[in-house]
């Protein structure tokens, strides 16, 4: 048997030993020309790729008849202003306006509203703005982008992870979470996991009907919804984040089960279903830490005393901005995970281990956290 691996980043020498020990003969490759038509490809693991790689991936996932997600759902998902019409068409619960920003009268709709580009950014340049000034101060800061303005929906944000298989959602954890936005991008970390939830099963219908319009199947995936407070019933899909039927899975899953998302995800890619259904049973913030501005001549972590993970992103010569303005910018440093029963209490320690990070800049100066010490 063989597996299409993307071999273009380092962390990829994690999957190639797991792909190895599940029995697979590894085909690297970075661009699909790479790829000959004869080779007996059973397996398609492009982990960790970028979403402006799904143009690329879907059509390998078609010729080969791969799993993980087709051009149509490239298309119809990827696509933020053809995601939200594709909910107009299931009659699925949705932001009442989603505006393509062509003309200076696009912006006269009813603020707070969130300005999102049109398609493939994850969380950046997301931001809500009160009203049409902040809309179109916003955008002339990204002349090379197409903006979508979306009404901002209330309620409680839900993160999902899990995998479809049969045209079936499996879900791995369902986590109500809280979002501060005052003064920065949509969502912004810190993010604050408060509790595991049970989705109704109107939402996990509301769900599955995407699935199918889109033909997707055998793959996993990442859900953003807004539910309502007390009941839980949807309010609004804000996204559905497309993987490659095995995915750079969230770090938040390799807390629960260790290694077996991951080996789990690789056998789903390879047509068999998930075998584990996990929850987080610990509260969890999420921090991307602000550590100022500046190059970095060096770093020394603190030692970990909280049960979580610290993702260590930050290498020497690295430039940071003062103030982060998406997760794209937070991600060079990296992000703190703290699990633990009480939520302030792991609020608490993210915040005290980010307080602690010392970093020599240029200049010889030396920062605890984001203040200069002298």
């Amino acid at each position: 048997m063989k597996a299409l691996l993307y071999s273009g980043l380092p962390q990829n020498k994690y999957f190639e030993k797991i792909i190895t020990e599940l029995g697979y003969d590894i085909i690297p490759y970075r661009i699909m020309a790479d790829i000959k038509s004869d080779d007996d490809i059973k397996l398609n693991v492009p982990v960790p790729v970028h979403n402006w790689m799904l143009d690329e991936i879907s059509v390998i996932n078609e010729k080969y008849n791969l799993n993980g997600p087709k051009p149509l759902a490239v298309n119809k998902i990827a696509n933020k202003f053809n995601f939200y019409n594709l909910l107009t068409e299931l009659n699925i619960p949705r932001p009442n306006y989603c505006i393509q920003l062509n003309t200076e009268a696009d912006y006269d709709v009813k603020y707070p509203a969130v300005i999102k580009p049109w398609a493939f950014s994850g969380s950046k340049e997301v931001k809500i703005v009160e009203n049409k000034e902040e809309a179109v101060e916003h955008v002339n800061k990204y002349p090379d982008s197409k903006f979508l303005l979306e009404e901002f929906i209330e309620g409680k944000y839900v993160g999902l992870n899990g995998s479809i298989v049969n045209k079936k959602l499996h879900i791995w954890g369902c986590q109500l979470a809280q979002l501060c936005y005052t003064g920065c991008p949509y969502p912004v970390m810190p993010l604050y996991w408060t509790e595991d939830i049970e989705l109704p099963a109107s939402v996990i219908t509301y769900l599955e009907l995407i699935f199918n319009a889109v033909e997707l199947d055998n793959t996993t995936t990442q859900i953003e919804l807004f539910v309502d407070e007390n009941t839980h019933e949807l309010k609004s899909v804000i996204e559905l984040n497309l993987r490659q039927g095995v995915t750079g899975l969230p770090v938040w899953n390799q807390l629960y089960a260790g290694d077996d998302p991951l080996k789990e995800s690789i056998k789903l890619a390879a047509g068999e279903p998930c075998s584990f259904n996990t929850n987080l049973k610990q509260n969890m913030a999420s921090l991307r830490p602000n550590i100022g501005g500046g190059r970095i001549v060096d770093i020394k972590w603190p030692k970990q005393t909280f049960n979580g993970i610290v993702e260590q992103n930050l290498i020497k010569g690295t430039v940071l901005s003062a103030n982060p303005v998406d997760c794209f910018e937070c991600n060079k440093l990296g992000r703190i995970l703290v699990l633990d029963p009480d939520v302030n209490v792991a609020i608490a320690k993210a915040y005290e281990y980010q307080n602690n990070i010392i970093t020599i800049r240029e200049n010889n100066t030396t920062y605890i956290g984001n203040k200069n010490v002298v």
